[in-house]
């Protein structure tokens, strides 16, 4: 072999290993943490969270007391004006809550006729008729008083059932016509001295 062609044997092995470790060094794998680009903080996106804003009508609501917290207030001072349990007592807070009740809401109104149904005697509840015979009144007050009266003896229950089959717009008219014709086994339809002579006929002899 010439001693050329060696040096150029050997030229080609030292071109060859320098090239193998040039490229072995390009293509090593750095670890994960040198590939990943951090951005300096202040460039990153700010995103700011938006609190639910409150109206104003619901600002005025968290700091001034809610008509619902004004008829509770109203009830309880009111069921608190005669503390004693005598009888008197008892009457006197169920005309204080029938007085009470046109100044409460609707859904206030309910639970104060509830009050009044428990406080009165039947021989004081002609005092919430004016409320009974009140077309007008809310139905949901006129429910309480119905099924109040459903419990009550006759001698209170019936005339209460007929002035409501007097009043033809009234809420509970037909319900009672309803009533009367069951208890006195006739009916009379919109005859009420029909009606006023068989229920007097029925507590008459109820009474003896």
């Amino acid at each position: 072999m010439s001693s050329r062609f060696v040096a150029i044997f050997a030229a080609i092995l030292a071109g060859g290993a320098i090239w193998f470790l040039i490229s072995d060094d390009t293509t090593r794998v750095s670890p994960p943490s040198e590939l990943v680009e951090v951005r300096p903080k202040s460039t990153w996106p700010r995103v700011h969270a938006a609190l639910p804003s409150q109206s104003a009508a619901e600002t005025t609501s968290l700091k001034a007391p809610t008509q619902f917290n004004d008829d509770r207030r109203e009830l309880d001072e009111t069921l608190q004006l005669f503390p004693g349990n005598t009888a008197t007592d008892i009457t006197n807070t169920a005309q204080a809550l029938i007085d009470l009740m046109p100044k409460l809401t609707k859904s206030a109104q309910a639970e104060c006729a509830e009050h009044i149904s428990n406080l009165l005697s039947d021989e004081e509840y002609p005092r919430v008729l004016q409320i009974w015979i009140n077309p007008d009144s809310d139905p949901d007050v006129l429910q309480v008083f119905a099924t109040d009266l459903m419990n009550r003896p006759a001698r209170v229950m019936m005339p209460a059932m007929l002035d409501a089959i007097r009043i033809v717009n009234h809420p509970f008219h037909e319900e009672a016509k309803r009533t009367m014709r069951i208890i006195l086994d006739q009916d009379h339809g919109d005859n009420i001295p029909q009606w006023e002579s068989a229920m007097n006929a029925f507590l008459e002899k109820e009474a003896n």
